[in-house]
């Protein structure tokens, strides 16, 4: 494909219902069937979560991939312009994946390293988040650890039109 694109989209601010964003950048380069960039989005409270983004969106099987991604200062309710709980999450996270729906083969993993937080009061030292989904099968694992809280955590289950399932131990 012929197709090459470079642009930069600036965000001032941006509500849905509850939600809202107060300020995003994204950088994004389109040569043939692969895409590249970055962005940055700036949240209530003064938080941010931002990543980089590649992929071959265009191949008859797509396929991507977020890297570096970070997260600071999110606060849940802050964003959703309620009363609480209120949250200070930080960490990272990355993902990738391939195809285009559940139905025809969609595969994806994602991983998700919580640095130093809080909800409410309390306080979050780190944890772990890691989900694979195999088209409409998902599996994965949670790990949270703080002043008084162990928290480990296995899940699976099933995602699709017919059936949704999930079972944790």
């Amino acid at each position: 494909s012929d197709l090459a694109a470079t642009g930069q989209v600036e965000l001032a601010e941006l509500r849905h219902g509850s939600y809202r964003v107060d300020r995003g950048r994204a950088a994004f380069e389109i040569a043939g069937s692969r895409a590249r960039g970055d962005a940055r989005l700036d949240l209530p409270g003064g938080g941010s979560f931002g990543a980089v983004f590649s992929g071959r969106v265009l191949d008859s099987v797509p396929t991507w991939e977020l890297r570096n991604g970070e997260f600071s200062r999110v606060d849940f309710a802050a964003r959703a312009g309620s009363d609480g709980p209120h949250t200070d999450l930080n960490g990272r996270f990355s993902a990738s994946g391939s195809g285009r729906s559940l139905e025809t083969g969609l595969t994806a993993r994602a991983n998700l390293e919580l640095g130093p937080s809080r909800v409410n009061r309390a306080e979050l030292r780190d944890g772990a988040l890691s989900l694979v989904l195999e088209r409409e099968a998902f599996r994965g694992d949670v790990q949270l650890q703080g002043a008084g809280l162990a928290l480990a955590s296995e899940f699976n289950g099933t995602l699709g039109a017919h059936s949704k399932s999930v079972r944790a131990t």
